[in-house]
């Protein structure tokens, strides 16, 4: 085990309307969500999320943070309020047809949505100098912390595994999506592996419809990188959280990839959900610690 925690949750999962709210003026609530957290012996992965570069330091903080993550995007208002406008005519006509498996919120939802950042991750992160600021204090914070990053750039930490990861090694290496996995099983670094973007769907927007990992090369590429994945996300969106909470977690769609990796990675799991906009800081950290203890108990 790489930490004393094995299991883990993304700070935006505790994005509430208070939290963006209080962002604008004095940041997240950072004491709240720690001390929730460290309570039910979760550790947090932490994001650059509006405010960190001001309001966040060490004495605030009572739980372990064991990862650290690049804010996805980010945006200015006049750019995010331009593209809400743009995308909101197909949320309207319910036809997200110009990007083939994208719902009608996931256009406006943010999170690799192109190189564009949306008003959701202006909301999060703000302007590129803020996100990049706020990332330069996490580091500062937690220098031992896993570093995952959305760019192979340097040597440090790990690279997550996505669709505009594939797209640049492939155009760079002038090779198709079955070379890409390959290349990633034979490679001598170190990656994160998300649930959603290797083996769901590559992109929420639709502009990369397929997964990372193809079905038929499922269990060789799992077995392949036992060795390499110190940090997995479990990305579940509010259906797949149902499932769990209602005692039902073998219909999960991922059930078998989900518990292969559990059992046998050495690696920091990390639970990404939706946040619920107007929960409570305690009641989010219950709902993580429920579905942690429902998953370990399935999966041991």
């Amino acid at each position: 085990m790489r930490s004393e925690y094995k299991q883990g949750v993304n700070i935006v999962a505790f994005g509430n309307l208070f939290q963006l709210l209080r962002s604008f003026i004095l940041g997240w609530d950072f004491q709240a969500i720690s001390e929730e957290v460290a309570k039910r012996k979760i550790a947090l992965m932490m994001l650059p999320v509006r405010g960190s570069r001001k309001s966040l330091n060490h004495e605030m903080m009572k739980c372990t943070v064991v990862a650290l993550e690049e804010a996805w995007n980010h945006s200015t208002l006049g750019a995010a309020l331009i593209k809400l406008f743009g995308d909101l005519k197909y949320v309207i006509s319910g036809s997200p047809s110009k990007v083939p498996g994208a719902s009608k919120l996931d256009r406006i939802s943010g999170m690799n949505f192109s190189d564009k950042g949306t008003i959701v991750d202006w909301l999060l992160f703000g302007n590129k100098k803020e996100a990049s600021l706020g990332f330069v204090t996490l580091l500062k914070l937690w220098p031992k912390a896993i570093i995952s990053h959305h760019s192979p750039h340097g040597n440090s930490g790990v690279v997550e595994i996505h669709p505009e990861f594939r797209r640049l090694i492939c155009k760079n290496l002038h090779i198709g999506h079955t070379k890409f996995v390959e290349w990633i099983m034979s490679s001598n670094r170190n990656y994160c592996i998300d649930t959603f973007h290797t083996f769901s769907r590559g992109s929420r927007d639709g502009l990369e419809p397929n997964p990372v990992v193809p079905e038929n090369m499922r269990r060789q590429f799992l077995e392949a990188m036992v060795s390499k994945t110190p940090e997995v996300h479990f990305r579940l969106n509010k259906y797949e959280v149902e499932l769990i909470l209602s005692g039902r977690v073998k219909e999960l769609p991922l059930y078998s990839e989900m518990m292969f990796m559990y059992q046998n990675y050495d690696a920091i799991f990390v639970l990404e959900i939706y946040p619920d906009i107007f929960s409570t800081v305690s009641a989010t950290a219950v709902k993580v610690r429920r579905i942690w203890d429902i998953l370990d108990s399935e999966f041991r």
